[in-house]
């Protein structure tokens, strides 16, 4: 297996159409035109179903509602795939799903249907080149960008990739960081996840990590998901810092070198964040949850980094994308800059207590929102994504799920006391 061809080609989640006759395609069934609108023309495997999720032009829900019988073929024949699944419920997490992951516009269902249809462009009149090019060293020479490494300091970190791509670029990163000592957990690149999922947002994902970084005396522990666009940060003493705490840190850094730039959280993140935004001079804006909101918010504000209490971390100087690699590297600075353990360093970013998140299964949704709403109508209320209620001292999101019928509660508080209180009172209402 070529893993760097293969890095490129995860990491690019771009839609790759292989070179079709112009008379085989307008032969072509629609099915088959639809098999040949993925990699390698080998089917709408999960890979596929992501790739033309994500991509700007045709939504696998245009598709859908032009072939709804394909779309159904491919459901059930991956509905068992661990990857599939992994996959949905990662778009669950972050607020989105299948069905509206890039939602169709008409533009998306005029180029879904026109692929369908054969109508494909001329070919050109010179035949264009096809050329190979190894991108890692590049790509390495791109994260470096975002720090002074001369600054680095000594520093021992372990990483747990769980058998995904961070196997490939974190150690071509930490080859070039000499003064990083660096070990790696779950390096081998195998898409069967054999250790645990790759998904560090849930806790259990991350107990691995957490017992080697105080076994080995780690300064500090870095949990990447399967593409490495998403880390959780652990401190010395195997603690996990928030998606929240980290995006304060990071916010900080880019602030330092942006002064008074705006930078964006979702209305997931803690208020730490838009405090601690707005005390180093930045301009915090609250944005929905889910990578196309906040992507598209940047667009427009000229935003130079968002945050996510998902560990998605976005850069403006990254194409506006999110990427676990220059997250780890900014946060290796800061800690360096700190001369402190991290476990010092993040505490002035915790002066709240979180519930986490919090899942209800409900028979209506709708209803129990309004439900909740009516209770809290005396608060500041907002509808930006689910419900948001602030009681000034308190405050939490209510949001549905795509997927399911649950309701998703996450709430903050001054102290643990608190939050329990107030997670009861509001779940009382939720299971009325």
């Amino acid at each position: 297996m070529n893993t760097r061809r293969s890095f490129i080609r995860l990491a690019s989640s771009s839609l790759v159409f292989p070179h079709v006759a112009k008379s085989s395609w307008a032969k072509a069934s629609p099915a088959n035109r639809l098999n040949h609108a993925s990699f390698g023309g080998q089917g709408m495997a999960a890979r596929d179903l992501r790739s033309i999720a994500t991509h700007p032009s045709i939504s696998v829900r245009a598709i859908a509602e032009i072939d709804p019988v394909r779309r159904k073929k491919a459901e059930a024949q991956f509905k068992d795939a661990k990857v599939y699944s992994d996959w949905r419920e990662m778009l669950e997490k972050e607020g989105e799903s299948l069905d509206t992951a890039n939602v169709s516009t008409p533009d998306h269902m005029h180029a879904a249907q026109a692929m369908l249809d054969g109508d494909v462009p001329e070919a050109a009149a010179e035949r264009g080149q096809r050329e190979e090019r190894d991108m890692l060293d590049a790509f390495v020479d791109h994260v470096m960008s975002f720090v002074d490494v001369s600054a680095l300091k000594p520093m021992r970190v372990v990483a747990d990739t769980a058998n995904g791509m961070g196997g490939l670029v974190v150690p071509a990163l930490f080859e070039r960081l000499p003064m990083i000592e660096l070990e790696v957990m779950y390096g081998e690149l195998d898409g069967t996840f054999p250790n645990h999922p790759a998904d560090p947002l849930q806790p259990a994902n991350q107990r691995d990590l957490q017992a080697r970084v105080v076994s080995g005396g780690f300064d500090i522990g870095l949990a990447f998901d399967g593409d490495a666009d998403r880390v959780f940060i652990v401190d010395e003493k195997g603690v996990g810092l928030s998606g929240s705490v980290t995006t304060a840190i990071l916010a900080v850094a880019m602030l330092r070198d942006h002064p008074g730039s705006t930078i964006l959280h979702n209305l997931i993140c803690s208020k730490a964040v838009p405090e601690t935004i707005s005390a180093h001079g930045g301009n915090p804006v609250r944005t929905r949850v889910g990578h196309s909101y906040i992507k598209t918010e940047m667009a427009s504000r000229n935003a130079v980094f968002g945050g996510e209490h998902s560990a998605h971390y976005y850069f403006a100087d990254n194409f506006r994308a999110d990427s676990g690699l220059i997250a780890s590297l900014i946060m290796i600075s800061e800690l360096a800059r700190s001369g402190s353990t991290l476990s010092e360093m993040r505490t002035p970013y915790e002066p709240y207590v979180a519930s986490g998140e919090i899942n209800t299964v409900v028979d209506d949704p709708s209803a129990v929102i309004d439900r909740v709403r009516d209770a809290y109508s005396h608060c500041d209320l907002d509808e930006l994504d689910g419900l948001t209620v602030d009681a000034g001292e308190w405050w939490f999101n209510l949001r549905p799920s795509n997927t399911e019928p649950l309701l998703r509660l996450n709430l903050e508080a001054a102290d643990v006391a608190s939050c329990d209180a107030h997670v009861a009172e509001v779940l009382d209402i939720i299971t009325a």
